[in-house]
């Protein structure tokens, strides 16, 4: 209790104290802002110990009390780490408050002087997300200004927006609290059918001319210039007319501004989402998707109802030489009419990765429902560009390749890119949609695995034949180089070019992910090394990472199995020093529950889940403690949610299952022969990084059939063929410590069979002293150094005191790292035995 009121103590405002005004619940702070309806104050809520903005409403007037309760609902309806989240509405004590996200922060119109471009547009095309969000609800902001977005500075250092004020928000589908031909909004930002009162066409197109204000003013310090309202006021032909400060702008930042500001609300960007794209895609040095008509094409809007008739009678009179003309063009009419699908098919691809990217921004909940969606949009674009034959080309396979690395398809999304690059697409063009094709073939498996040597090679040919053509400082070639050097198993290279592209992506999970394998597999091979605490760094870099990234995107499960790996390592790590307790299983099996919401079907999540059993089981048997529990879990998950065909990965922790339900029925005087026989019958390919589950069943055969008294030595023999396949000095200092106990067990069936074991003891004692160099604080190695002392002395005839006192300075070492677990309750039972006789 007193550490959980030392924490409240941390999370209280400086200006909190007994003497201060309280409001209900709320004591009250400074305030923050004022306006005609009421005030903003900072307050603390003594029910649930947080800081919140608390907007009063000081105007009881019954018209007042309904706008202002009408704001709060309409904002509670979004979910979006860019809205300004509603914690509490309150209308008791004759007083109304709505208790909000408190942003310590300026808005983006105090803060556009001090913002880069790049700032900028990063910020807005977050925005312009968010709003697209509250537009799927069919809400519309209706007051976007610069003041309306807030902005707070992350851990990282980088601002992070939020839309806030409501006041004026609307819902297509219901009635509106306002007259249809009242103004409401601040002027200056409202679009033409807004600032002329037609609430008929005030809709999502109406919130983009605001963003597109907003992005004006951040851009040039000022607002736009707008049509002026009056009566029978047409709409100028295009309120897009940039201040001389503007033109200095870059070319494709003009047209994203045109675009946003016509007074036409059809020729606007169709979407928010669409502008969003366009922003990231000039952030990305991509060509944008949005065009401005031209002085001809505004004379054409004007006169097409003049000219149809005319237009209509034209097309007949010449319909006989049309149809003179038609085999004749009918080539370069079907090319044209191929070509246009694909580029439809390409922007559905778009969109279909921007919605299940805001799908992922909501809070954790089931995927599956967003991705059968997609799956349902990808058949019906196969459909379309099968009608569109090899003439879609390019464009249309790598729309489809998109979709492909959305759902984790690696076999297929591959096959596609390779078509679409076959197809006219170059390797250069091909690069942008690796975010969200190769990364699946790579994010899909452990880190180091090899999965499919043939899939790895293919992923290859095709990064490294675009990465490089189009070099550019961070962005999606970057981002290619990463995934090569993942793939190619060069984790420092992938790491670091991973880092450099996520500062200018910062919600991209497929970089968030891929750096995080990368740190997750450089953390293994450290630990492998022994470099035990620069193991424990790089996993613990990708913890506080991972959690960065998921208060942002919470349902990004390809980020939240990539935290699991590290909270994994780290785990094993502790269990390896002694350190691991069951409150640590605890928080890993409260992260395995929540990631596993997102898709109960994925195999990684699932993996995640079987491992996190495992690991309790093993830190229970390292306390003496029954592991029946975990383990039975474990049995009972696999064999119910697991489907065939396997990966390897799950072969592998099936495997481990059966081995460790086998060593506990030995362990408790039951026939572990079935256990084993199972976890032997199917064994995987081993992942580089991972543990060989194979050789340490070999390796526990071995101790089984000494058990017994048979022979172990072919089981040792086998075992020492896998943990150490290639020089010593190589090998882990964990398939050290595995091998030498094998040697140990064939030292001890040689010595109660009358054969020399001074050999065996040996090959043991100097796999210890490898393990050892690696690992010096290994509780485990030190206990089994002690075991060969006490076998030498019992081969020596008991005649050997120094051996027996070596031994028990081994258990001292052993127990005061407390890491020795299995090894070193072993020897401490040995030693408590009498003095040890020959034979």
């Amino acid at each position: 209790m007193a550490t959980l009121d030392r924490d409240i103590l941390k999370l209280q405002p400086a200006w909190l104290d007994p003497q201060r005004p309280r409001l209900g619940r709320y004591v009250l702070g400074p305030v923050l802002g004022q306006g005609g309806m009421g005030e903003v104050m900072e307050a603390w809520d003594v029910v649930l110990c947080r800081t919140v903005a608390l907007k009063v409403l000081r105007n009881v007037e019954p018209t007042a009390v309904i706008r202002f309760m009408h704001e709060a609902q309409i904002q509670a309806r979004i979910v979006h780490p860019n809205i300004c989240r509603i914690y509490d509405v309150d209308a008791t004590e004759g007083n109304v408050k709505i208790a909000m996200q408190l942003v310590r922060g300026p808005n983006l119109e105090q803060a556009s002087p001090e913002l880069s471009l790049t700032e900028v547009v990063t910020l807005m095309a977050q925005v312009a997300e968010a709003i697209h969000a509250a537009h799927r609800l069919k809400l519309i902001h209706r007051d976007l200004k610069p003041s309306n977005i807030l902005l707070e500075r992350g851990e990282d250092g980088r601002w992070f927006p939020y839309i806030c004020d409501f006041g004026l928000a609307m819902v297509m589908d219901e009635p509106s609290l306002t007259y249809s031909n009242t103004v409401i909004g601040t002027p200056a930002y409202m679009a033409p059918e807004q600032l002329r009162g037609l609430r008929d066409l005030v809709g999502p197109a109406t919130d983009i001319y605001g963003l597109g204000g907003a992005l004006y003013f951040a851009l040039i310090g000022r607002a736009p210039d707008g049509p002026t309202p009056g009566p029978g006021t047409r709409p100028a032909p295009s309120a897009a007319v940039l201040h001389p400060a503007g033109q200095d702008l870059p070319r494709d930042l003009q047209t994203i501004l045109h675009k946003c500001l016509e007074a036409d609300p059809d020729q606007r960007y169709p979407t928010a989402l669409a502008l969003a794209d366009d922003l990231w895609r000039y952030l990305d040095g991509q060509p944008i998707r949005g065009t401005v008509a031209g002085p001809v094409g505004r004379l054409w809007r004007k006169a097409r109802p003049y000219v149809m008739t005319g237009l209509y009678a034209a097309l007949g009179a010449g319909f006989l030489f049309g149809a003179w003309r038609f085999d004749r063009n009918r080539n370069a009419r079907l090319a044209a009419a191929r070509g246009e699908a694909a580029w439809s098919c390409a922007m559905e691809a778009a969109d279909l990765a921007q919605d299940l990217r805001l799908e992922r921004m909501l809070p954790v909940h089931d995927l599956r429902p967003a991705y059968a969606r997609v799956r349902a949009r990808m058949d019906r674009l196969r459909a379309r560009l099968g009608l569109a034959g090899d003439a879609a080309g390019g464009s249309g396979h790598l729309a489809l390749a998109a979709i492909l690395g959305l759902l984790g398809e690696a076999p297929e999304t591959l096959e596609e890119l390779a078509k679409a690059k076959a197809g006219g697409l170059g390797p250069a063009g091909a690069v942008p949609v690796l975010s969200y094709t190769l990364a699946a073939h790579s994010l899909a498996v452990p880190p180091g695995a090899p999965a499919s040597p043939a899939l790895t090679a293919q992923a290859l040919g095709l990064l490294e034949g675009g990465a490089g053509t189009a070099p550019a400082p961070e962005g999606p070639d970057r981002f290619a180089e990463a995934l090569a050097a993942f793939l190619r198993k060069d984790y420092p290279r992938a790491a670091a070019e991973a880092f450099v592209t996520r500062q200018s992506h910062p919600w991209s999970g497929e970089v968030e992910a891929l750096e995080g394998l990368s740190l997750v597999a450089q953390g293994r091979r450290l630990f492998d090394a022994g470099e035990l605490t620069e193991a424990e760094g790089r996993y613990r870099e990708v913890l506080n990472s991972t959690a960065a990234f998921l208060e942002r995107v919470p349902s990004e499960e390809r980020v939240r199995h990539v935290q699991l790996l590290a909270a994994r390592g780290l785990c094993l790590l502790d269990l390896r020093r002694g350190r691991l307790t069951l409150e640590a299983v605890d928080r890993f099996e409260d992260r395995c529950d929540q990631a596993l919401r997102l898709d109960p079907g994925s195999g990684e999540l699932q993996g995640d889940w079987i491992d996190l059993q495992l690991l309790e089981a093993r830190l229970l048997e390292d306390l003496g403690r029954d592991a029946q529990a975990p383990l039975a879990a474990a049995r009972a998950f696999a064999d119910i949610r697991l489907k065939a065909p396997l990966p390897d990965s799950l072969r592998n922790l099936r495997l481990a299952i059966q081995l460790r339900s086998a060593a506990r029925t030995f362990d408790h005087g039951g026939d572990p022969d079935p256990a084993l026989a199972q976890a032997v019958r199917d064994p995987a390919p081993v992942p580089e990084l991972e543990e060989d589950q194979l050789a340490l069943a070999l390796a526990f055969q071995a101790r089984v059939a000494l058990a017994r008294g048979a022979d172990p030595r072919p089981a040792v023999a086998a075992a020492l063929a896998r943990l150490l396949p290639g020089a010593e000095e190589r090998a882990p200092w964990t398939s050290c410590e595995a091998a030498a106990e094998a040697w140990l067990v064939q030292a001890e069936w040689e010595a109660a069979h009358g054969l020399d074991s001074a050999g065996s003891l040996e090959r043991a004692r100097t796999l210890v002293a490898a393990g050892l160099r690696k690992n010096p604080r290994s509780g485990s190695a030190l206990a089994l150094e002690g075991l060969i002392c006490l076998q030498e002395l019992k081969g020596a005839g008991g005649s050997g005191p120094d051996l027996r006192l070596q031994a028990q300075d081994r258990l001292l070492q052993s127990r005061a790292l407390g890491a020795g677990g299995r090894l070193q309750a072993r020897l401490a039972a040995l030693l408590a035995r009498p003095a040890l006789k020959a034979g």
